[in-house]
């Protein structure tokens, strides 16, 4: 689609028609080809004046449609369209910028509420382009952690930010809970920042029925996980024929911060199979449900130099 719409021709002929009648020809593309879309989308509009306000509309549309919005209005955060109808195809195209954070203890900003945060997923190569989950931010102020050898005494945290999303009973939810590379992203000030990279373990631990801990289904299974597993990063797959789960959950962020250790990172997929069927982790993950988490302690915030005035 990129190279006919830069030349002059076809231009020409899109003149004619109504901009409303542009936007919804430069959002109808294919969506696996949306990498391509917002770089046409971007080169109309400095071919020819004319056609700015048609591709903003038009970039906001693939953005809302990547990710799953009827909505075509900005995301929040000052983050640009580009940022967010653009597709990478590999986790090489979001890389976790150490640079990015410092070990200046600033406050957190200030403006924190406005940010946007989502989260891409990584199968290959070839990622899916609707492999993306907008998070909702959450403030929080209850949690507590503890040693799991009951050495030391309780902890609290202190305030956080929780960025939290759901998925139920979608298609693309257990994909995206076994994907070997999730990245989590932030924009505020349209500065968009990799916040936290994830690496799926290439062997899962798998636990028969009956051996499954029953803490691992409670509201804080993400810190039961995590706190046994502080030294591996295993991701723990059942063994149960009716009910499948996969979860990881893990301590820490790569930020020059004392309080980056209590950040907890936690991913779970799970489905039930029907009633009479085998299990089928071909099919069923079809219906499947999706929890990712990332519990920041706001002392953290501070350390993101983009979002420092």
């Amino acid at each position: 689609m990129a190279q006919p719409l830069l030349g002059a021709k076809r231009i020409d002929t899109l003149s004619a028609l109504p901009d409303d009648l542009l936007v919804r020809i430069l959002a109808a593309e294919p969506t696996t080809s949306l990498g391509k879309v917002w770089e046409a989308i971007a080169a109309l509009a400095c071919v020819a004046k004319r056609y700015a306000t048609v591709c903003e509309r038009a970039g906001w549309a693939c953005a809302a449609k990547r990710f799953g919005r009827r909505a075509n209005a900005p995301f929040g955060g000052g983050v640009h369209w580009t940022a967010l109808a653009w597709v990478p195809h590999s986790p090489s195209q979001r890389q976790f910028d150490e640079g990015a954070f410092d070990a200046t203890a600033a406050p957190a900003p200030a403006d924190l509420a406005d940010a946007f945060f989502w989260v891409e997923a990584f199968s290959g190569e070839h990622s899916d382009p609707y492999s993306c989950l907008a998070l909702d931010a959450v403030p929080c102020d209850e949690r507590v952690v503890r040693d799991p050898d009951g050495v030391l005494d309780p902890r609290a945290v202190g305030p956080e930010l929780i960025l939290t999303g759901f998925l139920k009973e979608a298609f693309r939810a257990w994909h995206m809970a076994n994907c070997p590379s999730v990245r989590i992203m932030g924009a505020l000030r349209s500065r968009v920042v990799v916040l936290y990279a994830y690496e799926r373990p290439q062997e899962p631990t798998q636990w028969y029925a009956g051996h499954w801990p029953e803490c691992w289904d409670g509201e804080d299974w993400d810190q039961a996980v995590a706190a046994v597993y502080t030294s591996s990063a295993w991701t723990q797959l059942n063994g149960d024929p009716d009910r499948v789960i996969s979860l990881h959950a893990t301590y820490g962020m790569d930020v020059p911060s004392p309080h980056a250790a209590d950040a907890l990172f936690s991913i779970r997929g799970e489905y039930l199979v029907p009633e009479g069927d085998q299990r089928d982790d071909e099919i069923y993950p079809n219906r499947s449900d999706l929890s990712i988490r990332l519990k920041v302690p706001m002392p953290v915030w501070g350390h993101v130099k983009p979002w420092r005035d």
